[in-house]
């Protein structure tokens, strides 16, 4: 299992798509995913004091072949994916708290 955040009034655009893409993805070309011991220090880096996060559940085992695990700029291996995520991957939708 992998995980994203993403913020609630993002993630309600996609209610009735069958893909979702975060915000940056036409300018870097994928989507930014942790493990789940990297998303604390996620949140602590990219989301301080940020209210109405959503936390998607993905279901990496059907992801093919788009997903590639690699080095980000702090030298911590992250997850990738090169792709519009198919909802159905997604297992959980939760909001942090």
């Amino acid at each position: 299992m992998i995980f994203h955040v993403v913020k609630k009034a993002y993630w309600e655009k996609f209610e009735n798509e069958a893909f979702y893409y975060p915000e940056t993805f036409e300018a870097e070309g994928f989507m930014h995913l942790s493990t789940e011991n990297q998303v604390a220090g996620v949140l602590e880096r990219y989301y301080v004091n940020q209210k109405d996060l959503i936390l998607l559940s993905i279901n990496d085992e059907i992801l093919g072949d788009k997903l590639l695990y690699e080095k980000a700029t702090n030298g911590e291996i992250f997850p990738h994916y090169y792709g519009q995520l198919p909802k159905d991957c997604i297992s959980d939708v939760r909001q942090i708290r």
